[in-house]
């Protein structure tokens, strides 16, 4: 069945994340499981080829596209070529909405161009929020300033897409 919902700018984005995948990743999915990582390359390569933050204004490096076809297109072509775990999606759907929404102009200038570059790779760390509600939600209590450094309450917490091993 063929879909009608993509647009000639589309396919061409297709072709250039599908030869992405096939080239920098698809060859090297064993090794970076059997690692536990993916190479810092693999990221570099990826903002050569403008897959990370898209939707990012212009004067940053970005395209200042938010049409969610592109994400779409993303998370087919990676699945095709079984080139998933890399974070893309936590990068593009959830870190840049943040980037662009809750940082100073000198944080965006700072940060964003080598986050679209692929030379920063971003993530996304959360407390584990209390009962009955959701991590959104959820504000953990203000950090303390202690002579040895910042105090916080320790609470279980998570983190998405890097690690230190990663960065």
């Amino acid at each position: 069945m063929r879909r009608n919902i993509f647009e000639q700018v589309h396919e061409d984005f297709r072709a250039t994340a599908r030869e992405y995948f096939e080239r920098e990743c698809a060859p090297y999915a064993e090794k970076w499981e059997r690692d536990g990582k993916v190479s810092r390359q693999a990221w570099r390569a990826a903002g050569e080829h403008g897959l990370i933050g898209w939707a990012l204004p212009e004067k940053y490096g970005g395209l200042g596209v938010t049409d969610y076809r592109f994400n779409q297109i993303m998370a087919e072509e990676f699945f095709a070529t079984g080139s998933v775990g890399l974070g893309f999606g936590v990068a593009n759907d959830i870190l840049v909405p943040y980037l662009n929404d809750l940082t100073t102009e000198e944080q965006k200038h700072r940060w964003l161009p080598k986050f679209i570059a692929g030379e920063h790779i971003g993530s996304i760390a959360m407390s584990e929020p209390p009962p009955a509600q959701t991590w959104q939600a959820s504000r953990p209590p203000p950090a303390t300033k202690e002579t040895i450094g910042w105090s916080t309450v320790r609470r279980r917490s998570s983190a998405t897409v890097c690690c230190p091993r990663w960065c």
